[in-house]
């Protein structure tokens, strides 16, 4: 997985979780109990507008993060827990090493996709030695890139706190056939931009592919 950008303003408005703890009734338990479906007693709040995206687009990247909840693993080392400024409240996945969970950012009670990269496990070694340039790359600035809430390590994992993703992946989107000729000729001059950025800081993304450039909007790209 690749690296994501610059860490958010401080006074950028946030996603919130419901202050009555809806979002923690969504958590895997140690036991592998099923996760609870999105009825009215296990939603997420709905987020007050940011500028970058309308109250509509929060809905549905908070939404389609709720579909993506599964129950944790048994042993799971990371569900309940703090890391940095999150509260981990739910399992979302594993790819390769990286996991995600849904968490809350505790200050500003603002729901975030949580990816950790743990030091430890067959993965560890490697994690170790990118958290230093993944680090430096979640300060990148481009309107092209994905921006962090907030990244940084503790002694078992190296975390970056990103907003629920919004809208489908370029792999999401050629599942359903090519893409139209001014979509083609837009990803590559935004990914182009995006990957520019980096470049510009000698960092390079690591792990371009597909899955993670993404379509938050029609006519708009970002590399994550």
């Amino acid at each position: 997985s690749g690296p994501l950008p610059r860490q958010a303003a401080a006074d950028d408005k946030r996603l919130a979780a419901s202050s009555s703890g809806r979002f923690k009734a969504l958590s895997a338990s140690s036991t592998n109990a099923a996760v609870a479906g999105p009825s009215s007693s296990a939603r997420l709040q709905r987020p007050a507008q940011r500028p970058e995206r309308s109250r509509d687009e929060d809905n549905q990247a908070i939404t389609a993060l709720e579909a993506r909840l599964k129950p944790a693993p048994a042993g799971d080392p990371f569900v309940g827990k703090d890391v940095g400024p999150f509260r981990v409240e739910a399992f979302v996945e594993v790819d390769r090493g990286e996991r995600r969970y849904a968490a809350i950012q505790t200050e500003t009670q603002r729901v975030v996709l949580l990816r950790l990269f743990p030091f430890s496990g067959a993965f560890g070694e490697e994690f170790k030695r990118v958290a230093d340039r993944a680090e430096r790359a979640c300060r990148v600035e481009s309107p092209n890139l994905d921006v962090a809430v907030a990244a940084g390590r503790t002694k078992d994992a190296f975390y970056v706190g990103v907003d629920p993703p919004l809208g489908p992946t370029l792999a999401d989107l050629l599942a359903n056939g090519p893409l139209e000729e001014a979509d083609v000729l837009a990803l590559i001059e935004q990914a182009g931009r995006g990957l520019g950025a980096l470049h510009s800081r000698d960092l390079a993304h690591g792990h371009m592919s597909p899955e993670v450039i993404r379509r938050p909007r029609p006519g708009t790209w970002i590399v994550e």
